[in-house]
């Protein structure tokens, strides 16, 4: 299968995050099924599906087509290189875009001699009458040149400051083999007015490709195996443009090498001798339009003896690049590309790799000069050749060391890169277990205490002018307890005290505990609040109706629960070491629990205190006179009924009220401000 460098994976991350936001990558993420860390090492290789899945989540996520966003990704990815410091590579292609695009296939043939298991795509430029120039871009990847289209429009715009309109003429696929296809496509650039020029050496090198190439036919397809190369699509051939004469060797019978038709007398320099010519292009062939082998050079028969005089170069090489069937005209079509040949045999059954161009000698000879194309030391041993063996102008000497370089600190930035990546997994995990231990500490304790203790200071008790203390337990909660098995008690238990632990957070109270079906909270601690009593009338009223909801499991019946409140002075601080807990102290505990005690099913009991708190605002009470209180004696109490407005408690259930004489009582001053509330009760109380 093909893969895609990783880096074409964070071009497309940072695209999107640039260009829109987060939330959409998150969405294009979750589309693609990909791992925002594992997939997008820079420096690893990932599957081709993999690249086009996230570009195609892109495309639904965005709302774009497919096409469009190709080409908004080639258009970025200028940017992208630009941005990691490739610009003065990309620059140094040429001056102007024309260049650039004339050039394009240089840069991928360096990508794939830098980087090991890319197959880059396959780029051939053709200049056309009008000045303007036609892209021939070959790939093994289908569907892909609206990519083409955007990265010329941004190199045009982003390197070169100017702009290119680019058309896709006509799209073919060639059949390769049973496991792949060529896919083509042609492109036309239209350039700006000042462009549309042919260089001088351009056209003479054009000239001399129409002088030495005599052909009867049209032009055929470079990638079928038969059929004559069209004069008109042929590129340039070297940088000279001079005529050469076949060197025609057989055996030791061989030509000197010189200009066609020029006197040898005329050009003030020694001949060079067939010896002398093998010495210094020690891997060089020549061969006929046959594909037969007439001369090579002397190292290259060294390490590959199959390769020698009268044999065919389809027996003993394959093209490796460009991807093409090996015949005469597709090469002549390829004149300005790099080739890389496969040689078969040697002292290594894998062969040998040679990178080089092709040059014609005349209508029925080509010269392939190469040097082998190596990446390191370590291949060098592989292929049991030397340093010694490659010549002194050469520089894939240098190239050797350098890359041996480069290599080492490649497998040290992956290396880094992964541990990078590990590191940053290893402290999002922490970051999420600490997030979760914070969670669970700030539902034991309250945050102000729970900060304290986690920086290290002792918290001390703290004693509070003024709060208010509710209690609430379950109305015959004993009889549902014998009547079903424990689970079903857990989960009836679970299900209203959640209720009731989001209901704290709508209501600024603090949970204190559980304690079986007894359910504590207070308001106005550890953060003190004029409210208090407000916020936990609200609480109290939406508590009673929230039980509403939940069935008996003994009678399948909705729960009754009993609310106490009461308003006045508390102690409060930590208590334990093992599994500390905030508690409250003070008589307000003792007296909110009796009201709750002392209270009757469905109905919120209040002291005295707390009702004064509420007398200015927009709460509805019913006097209950005195009570005698377990602990207390007499005490005049009192119950909230609900707002002005609405009541929890229905007609029947006042009738059935045990206490005479009792009168409600309204204060209208102000109105609850709590919206929470307000939310909470409006869809289930009863409106007078």
């Amino acid at each position: 299968s093909l893969l895609q460098h990783g880096q074409i994976h964070d071009c497309l991350k940072r695209m999107i995050l640039e260009q829109y936001n987060r939330d959409i990558w998150e969405k294009i993420l979750k589309a693609s099924n990909t791992d925002d860390v594992k997939h997008f090492l820079r420096l690893k290789h990932y599957d081709d599906e993999l690249t086009l899945s996230l570009i195609k989540a892109a495309a639904v996520v965005l709302g774009l087509s497919l096409e469009g966003t190709l080409e908004a990704y080639g258009v970025y990815f200028i940017k992208y290189t630009v941005d990691m410091g490739y610009d003065l590579m990309l620059l140094s292609l040429g001056p102007d875009i024309r260049c650039f695009i004339e050039n394009l296939d240089t840069v991928h043939t360096l990508l794939a001699l830098s980087y090991k298991n890319i197959i880059p795509p396959i780029f051939r430029c053709e200049s056309m009458q009008d000045g303007n120039l036609v892209l021939h871009y070959y790939s093994y990847r289908e569907g892909l040149q609206s990519l083409v289209v955007g990265l010329l429009k941004g190199a045009a715009d982003i390197l070169h400051s100017t702009k290119v309109t680019v058309e896709i003429l006509a799209t073919q696929t060639f059949f390769v083999s049973e496991s792949e296809n060529l896919h083509h496509a042609s492109l036309r650039v239209t350039l700006p007015e000042h462009l549309r020029t042919t260089s001088t050496l351009a056209r003479h090198i054009q000239e001399n490709i129409r002088q030495r190439i005599k052909q009867n036919g049209t032009g055929s397809c470079p990638f079928s195996n038969s059929g004559d190369l069209s004069v008109q699509s042929a590129g340039s051939i070297n940088s000279a443009g001079i005529e050469t004469k076949a060197i025609g060797c057989e055996g030791k019978d061989c030509t000197v090498v010189c200009p066609s038709g020029v006197p040898r007398s005329t050009l003030g320099c020694p001949a060079l001798s067939p010896d002398n010519f093998c010495l210094l292009f020690p891997y060089h062939v020549v061969f006929d339009r046959h594909l037969v082998i007439k001369q090579c050079g002397n190292r290259l028969q060294n390490i590959c003896p199959l390769v020698r005089v009268g044999s065919l170069m389809t027996s003993v090489s394959t093209i490796v690049y460009p991807r093409l069937p090996f015949a005469f005209h597709s090469i002549l079509e390829f004149f300005n590309s790099v080739f890389v040949l496969h040689m078969i045999g040697g002292k290594q059954k894998q062969g040998v790799l040679l990178k080089g161009q092709m040059t014609a000698l005349d209508q029925d000879h080509i010269l392939y000069i190469s040097t082998p194309k190596l990446r390191d030391l370590e291949e060098l041993r592989e292929k049991d050749i030397f340093l010694a063996d490659i010549p002194v102008y050469d520089t894939m000497r240098e190239f050797i060391l350098l890359n041996q370089l480069r290599t080492a600190e490649l497998d040290i930035s992956l290396k880094l890169e992964e541990t990078t990546i590990k590191l940053q997994m290893t402290a999002e995990a922490l970051e999420n277990e600490k997030t979760k231990s914070e969670k669970l500490l700030y539902q034991m304790l309250p945050m102000k205490v729970a900060n304290a203790l986690r920086s290290g200071h002792q918290v001390e008790a703290e004693k509070f002018e003024v709060a208010t203390v509710l209690f609430s337990d379950i109305v015959t909660f004993t009889n549902i307890a014998a009547a079903v098995q424990p689970i079903d008690i857990v989960k009836m238990l679970n299900n209203l005290y959640s209720t009731f632990d989001q209901l704290t957070n709508a209501h600024n109270v603090y949970k204190v505990e559980t304690i079986g079906d007894a359910y504590m909270v207070v308001s106005g601690l550890p953060e003190v609040s004029d409210r208090h009593a407000h916020d936990m009338a609200n609480m109290a009223l939406d508590m009673i109706m929230a039980a509403q909801r939940v069935n008996s499991p003994a009678t399948g019946k909705p729960l009754q629960i009993r609310v106490g409140i009461h308003s006045g002075p508390v102690v409060a601080g930590v208590v334990g070491e093992k599994m500390p807990r905030y508690c409250l102290f003070g008589d307000t505990v003792n007296t909110a629990s009796r009201m709750e005690s002392h209270g009757q099913p469905g109905m919120i009991h209040m002291s005295q205190d707390t009702q004064r708190l509420l007398e200015t605002s927009y709460y509805v009470t019913r006097d209950r006179g005195f009570v005698r209180i377990k602990g207390k004696g007499k005490m005049r109490t009192s119950f909230l009924m609900g707002k002005a407005g609405m009541v929890i408690t229905s007609k029947k259930r006042e009738e059935k009220d045990m206490f005479d004489g009792e009168s409600i009582t309204s204060s209208t001053d102000h109105a609850s401000t709590n919206p929470s509330a307000a939310v909470m009760t409006s869809g289930v109380c009863i409106v007078l």
